[in-house]
């Protein structure tokens, strides 16, 4: 019987795709709570008060940047949806969660802010 190679030389382009945009999406997340608590001190109890995050910069761009990680997460979860061929392919658990983060931290900002 004739031994079959393994010509596989780790992961290839597409996993590494699917782990860069992992560790993106978490960047992201990560920025956007810095900017929170940097524009908000005080914590969640005063994040009803439209005065402290107002209009300003920090409310556009954590509207901005958790809108711009949910697009990169929904990408990222296609691309892993395309991959997954084999048996020991799986569907990356960080990106649902991520996604699950970004769509809810986007609605909450949007309907309270």
């Amino acid at each position: 019987m004739a031994v079959i190679k393994n010509r596989r030389r780790g992961p290839d382009t597409m996993v590494k795709m699917i782990t860069y945009f992992s560790i993106f999406t978490w960047l992201i997340i990560a920025i956007t709570l810095v900017i929170y608590s940097l524009a908000n001190p005080a914590g969640l109890a005063v994040l009803r008060q439209r005065s402290v995050l107002g209009g300003g910069f920090a409310q556009i761009g954590m509207k901005l940047l958790l809108f711009i990680n949910l697009i990169i997460c929904i990408i990222g979860m296609f691309v892993n949806a395309m991959r997954n061929k084999r048996k020991s392919d799986k569907f990356r658990l960080s990106l649902i969660i991520s996604t699950l983060c970004s769509f809810i931290g986007f609605i909450v900002f949007i309907t309270i802010m």
